[in-house]
C-alpha cells in the first residue's frame, strides 16, 4: 500500500531522530573510551559515525572529540587553524592510536625497544652489577635474560623515565612491520603542526601502568622474550633438553581491522 505524504514525512522524521540518537550514543561511547583507553575495549564506534554523517557534521563531531582528547591527554594539543581539509581521517588516526590499539601499541613498543641490544644493555647495566643469588642457568641461559624476565615491570618503567616522543614511539612500532595506514596520518599531523606532542607517550604509559592491561602485557612479553631470545640461546648452547617445558604462548592478538581511508577525508 503506497504511503501518503504525511506518512512519508513522519517516517523521515523518525529516521532522522533515530539516526541522531545513534550518532550521539556513539559519541558518548567514544568519549568514555578516551577517558579510559586501557580499560574500555577496542571497539571502533567512530566507523559507524563516519558512515552515517555528512562531512561537515563530522567535522563538528571531530572537534568535540579532539577537545575531549586534549582534556584527558594534556600531553597533546591540536591546532587546525591552518587546516583546509576535513577532520574525519585525522580523528580516526588519533582514536585508533590512543584508544582502540593503545594496549597493543604499548606492548609492541616495549618489545621492540627491549629487542635492541643497545637499549637492553643500558637498561640492564645497573641490575647486572647487583649481587644475585644463583639463578637456574638451564632455564634462562644468561644472567641478562634472568634479570630481564624477573624484573620486566621495573625495566619497562625505566624505559619511560626518558622522554619518549611520539615520533620515537611510532618508529619502534614500525620496526615490527605491518605498519597500519593510520601511522602515515599521524606523521603528517605532527609534520604540519596539526598535532603537537608535549609528552603524550609518557602520559600514556602512566595510564597503562595503572590499568589491568599492564600485568597482562608483562606476561605476554615474558613469553615473547623466552621464545625469541632465551630458547634460541639454549638451543645454540645445548641446554634446551634441561629446560622445564615452557608455558605455551596464547593465541596471537588479531590486528584491528583496517577499513578504507577513501571516505575518511
Amino acid at each position: 500500500m503506497p504511503y501518503n505524504s504525511q506518512e512519508l514525512l513522519s517516517m523521515a522524521r523518525r529516521e532522522y531522530v533515530l539516526g541522531n540518537t545513534l550518532v550521539n550514543e556513539n559519541i558518548s561511547f567514544i568519549e568514555d573510551q578516551i577517558s579510559d583507553p586501557f580499560g574500555s575495549g577496542s571497539s571502533d564506534f567512530f566507523r559507524k559515525i563516519r558512515t552515517d554523517t555528512s562531512k561537515d557534521r563530522l567535522d563538528e563531531i571531530c572537534m568535540r572529540l579532539f577537545d575531549k582528547v586534549e582534556d584527558v591527554f594534556t600531553g597533546l594539543e591540536f591546532d587546525f587553524s591552518e587546516c583546509d581539509q576535513h577532520l574525519g581521517q585525522m580523528f580516526r588516526a588519533v582514536y585508533k592510536f590512543l584508544v582502540c590499539n593503545a594496549a597493543k601499541n604499548m606492548k609492541v613498543f616495549i618489545r621492540e625497544y627491549l629487542y635492541s641490544n643497545k637499549n637492553r644493555k643500558v637498561l640492564l647495566a645497573d641490575h647486572l652489577n647487583t649481587k644475585l643469588p644463583t639463578y637456574p642457568k638451564e632455564q634462562y641461559g644468561k644472567k641478562e635474560y634472568y634479570i630481564l624476565i624477573t624484573k620486566l615491570p621495573v625495566i619497562a618503567k625505566q624505559i619511560f623515565e626518558e622522554d619518549i616522543t611520539m615520533e620515537d614511539f611510532l618508529s619502534y612500532l614500525e620496526r615490527a612491520g605491518d605498519t597500519p595506514v593510520y601511522f602515515e596520518v599521524l606523521h603528517k599531523m605532527l609534520d604540519k603542526g596539526y598535532m603537537i606532542d608535549k609528552g603524550v607517550i609518557n602520559e600514556m604509559f602512566k595510564m597503562f601502568k595503572k590499568s589491568d592491561k599492564f600485568d597482562q602485557t608483562m606476561c605476554k612479553l615474558q613469553m615473547a622474550i623466552t621464545r625469541d631470545m632465551i630458547n634460541p640461546y639454549l638451543e645454540e648452547n645445548g641446554l634446551m633438553s634441561l629446560k622445564t617445558p615452557p608455558v605455551e604462548d596464547p593465541e596471537p592478538e588479531e590486528d584491528e581491522e583496517e577499513d578504507s581511508d577513501e571516505s575518511a577525508s
